[in-house]
């Protein structure tokens, strides 16, 4: 799961779960470990169920929330090929 789901609170690591409901659960998680942005959950929570990703300041167990698509990035350009023909080497 992205890194930034997991959150910190007194009793250890949970993520906020989104049932069919679209309300939320809070659910204590094992982390097994973190790599850069990419956290592997050892207990919890199971392969398809969804967390909350963004926005955990405003989310509170029960609440419902809105599922959104993730914001994707334009692509980046591409650097132009070089021309052939003459060239300025003085070799």
């Amino acid at each position: 799961v992205p890194a930034e789901a997991i959150q910190t609170g007194q009793n250890g690591h949970y993520v906020f779960v989104v049932k069919d409901d679209l309300t939320t659960e809070n659910r204590q998680v094992v982390v097994a470990r973190t790599y850069g942005n990419e956290s592997i959950i050892a207990q919890g929570v199971t392969q398809g169920e969804r967390i909350v990703t963004d926005g955990h300041v405003r989310v509170v167990p029960g609440q419902k929330v809105e599922i959104k698509e993730p914001v994707k990035p334009a692509p980046a350009p591409t650097a132009a090929a070089p021309k052939a023909g003459k060239t300025d080497s003085k070799d």
